[in-house]
């Protein structure tokens, strides 16, 4: 079953960061997420509420998985460890695409049951 650390771990690689750049937007320490991340470790309400701000991702999707995985704030990614701005014209492609993603994640969780 996937559950909040598969998540996280998700979204860090989605976004192309690594676990230093993911950890210090997060408010914790590299070897904290590396026990998320390995599931050794279940993530604070503190991490969560920095991740759900600082990447803009709502909380059902990073609790339930369900859902939208981004907010409608402003969508934004990694690229070559800058923080670019998507262009307007490019978020209905976004957003169909995550949703095939949340797709991908139901079918591998019903798969797993």
């Amino acid at each position: 079953m996937i559950d909040i650390q598969d998540r996280i771990l998700f979204l860090r690689e989605r976004l192309k960061l690594t676990q230093d750049q993911f950890a210090i937007k997060s408010g914790i320490s590299r070897a904290t997420l590396a026990k998320i991340e390995s599931k050794a470790q279940k993530p604070t309400l503190e991490c969560i509420n920095n991740i759900v701000n600082e990447f803009h991702i709502t909380y059902d999707w990073i609790m339930a998985g369900k859902g939208e995985i981004f907010t409608e704030k402003s969508y934004k990614i990694e690229f070559d460890s800058k923080q670019v701005n998507e262009p307007e014209d490019n978020y209905g492609y976004q957003k169909i695409m995550l949703k095939k993603v949340d797709r991908i994640i139901q079918l591998l969780e019903n798969n797993k049951m």
